[in-house]
């Protein structure tokens, strides 16, 4: 079914933002674009969508993973599909597409100065195994996504799948987590630590969320998906993770800070009956334990849950170490991944007992690791990111409110919280060289490219519209 549009009447060199692009009634608008149209109708590309669809459930599911552990196999399906989907990006010219945009600029030179911080690493041959896995798997997402989704219908179909994986997600956290402690944890996967698995449901609840709010879904699938979503939040919980708490707590600020008056109460008062509930199914201890996110460190000795205080009191000296270091080490680092040698290797040298762990933080991760112009770079895509998806929903604001403008809203405000919410839990986890942002980023850049080809004056290219976040 075709889409129908009216260019809008703001002349062409005036055209500055996505917010001033045409207003979607009649005609055809930017879709007559012959290069467009000759990327959208490319063999390989259109091969390499269905790849992608494949190959982002597979990551974002941790599928492999998953059946590794039920079958005690591995089946080596990511290195399947990945391996193709390599050479259809590259032939298709999806690296030439994703790199238009600054954001995907951004995770290149992140990428280059890992590469070039590799002489300066205190153990090379440890850093270059992780670089390697960076490039060859981890930021691969970011342009088979970015490279091979092009059209609206595609950018649906990609969310579904997307809310696929988090069902997966939850259902793994149902029948393949573990009680440590008192704490949920998925054992034999990236996702072990309670902490990591919580920040991935943060990550992928939204895509939910997304389901359970469009009105082009079944009645059905929509409570489904609610239920679904609802012990995704609950599995959060059960994990114990303080960094998790405070990342919803700061989504569902930043929620009801951009709803209109009568959302805000709808979704304030159920955030109160979740909070009523949360209160009679989390355990006791784990409502102990989220109390010391909020009390002073000092009070070890009246506290229920000593090791929270002391883990605690172990990440704040983790952060004040990470932080010098980077004061030390401000250019290159001491090496991808190295900070927990570092440290404990440091500590010892000064007769000091060292703590050897990660930094659990992925901003000074990133400039204690591999150099403060990293850390530039990281927060450079994120920022650029957050500002693409956020242009792509207040532009919808000013369009008729039909259907397809309320789903293309709908997925950008949901593409959103995911974003701020992981990106505060990272704030307590070495995440910095896992696929989840530059995941982020390739679905921003598809919803972007889409919007922007839909609400463009006729012959005009995204390329040319595009505001540079």
């Amino acid at each position: 079914m075709k889409e129908a549009y009216t260019t809008s009447q703001v002349p062409i060199g005036e055209v500055d933002s996505i917010d001033q692009l045409a207003t979607p009634q009649s005609t055809h608008g930017g879709r007559g674009n012959k290069r467009w149209l000759a990327h959208v109708h490319h063999p390989l590309r259109a091969v390499g969508y269905y790849f992608a669809l494949v190959y982002v459930f597979i990551v974002f599911s941790q599928l492999h993973q998953l059946i590794t552990m039920a079958v005690g196999i591995d089946t080596h399906i990511l290195i399947i599909v990945g391996a193709p989907m390599v050479l259809i990006v590259l032939g298709s010219g999806g690296l030439r597409r994703t790199l238009q945009w600054s954001a995907a600029k951004y995770w290149i030179g992140y990428s280059l100065w890992m590469v070039l911080a590799l002489p300066f690493s205190s153990w090379r041959g440890a850093s270059l195994s992780l670089t390697w896995n960076w490039l060859r798997v981890e930021v691969l997402i970011l342009f088979v996504i970015g490279g091979c989704v092009m059209t609206w219908s595609e950018m649906k179909r990609l969310m579904t799948v997307l809310a696929w994986a988090a069902v997966v997600d939850v259902v793994a956290g149902r029948v393949f987590s573990n009680q440590i402690l008192g704490r949920l944890e998925m054992t034999g996967t990236t996702m072990s630590d309670p902490n990591d698995f919580a920040a991935q449901l943060i990550l992928v609840l939204p895509f939910l969320l997304l389901v359970v709010v469009s009105v082009s879904q079944l009645i059905v699938i929509r409570i489904v998906a609610a239920g679904v979503l609802l012990y995704g939040i609950y599995l959060i919980l059960l994990s114990g993770s303080r960094g998790a708490l405070i990342a919803v707590g700061i989504a569902i600020l930043f929620i009801l800070w951009s709803l209109r008056l009568r959302q805000k109460i709808l979704a304030a008062s159920i955030v109160i009956l979740l909070v009523f509930a949360a209160h009679i199914v989390v355990p006791q201890r784990i409502l102990e334990r989220f109390a010391t996110t909020f009390r002073a460190p000092d009070s070890t000795e009246r506290d229920p849950d000593a090791a929270a205080n002391e883990s605690e009191q172990s990440r704040r000296y983790l952060l004040k170490q990470s932080i010098l270091t980077t004061l030390s080490h401000p250019l290159f680092g001491v090496g991808a991944g190295q900070f927990e040698n570092y440290e404990g290797r440091t500590a010892r040298e000064a007769n000091q007992h060292g703590y050897w762990h990660q930094t659990h933080n992925s901003f000074t991760e990133v400039s204690s690791e591999i150099g403060v112009p990293a850390l530039l770079f990281f927060l450079a895509a994120i920022v650029a990111t957050f500002r693409m998806l956020n242009s792509v929903y207040r532009a919808t604001r000013k369009h008729a409110p039909t259907r397809e403008t309320q789903q293309i809203r709908a997925t950008a405000f949901c593409l959103l919280i995911s974003l701020v919410g992981f990106c505060t839990a990272i704030f307590f986890l070495s995440l910095a060289y896992r696929f989840y942002l530059p995941a982020l980023t390739g679905v921003t850049i598809a919803l972007y490219r889409v919007v922007e080809q839909k609400w463009s004056p006729p012959g005009r290219t995204g390329k040319n519209l595009r505001v540079t976040p």
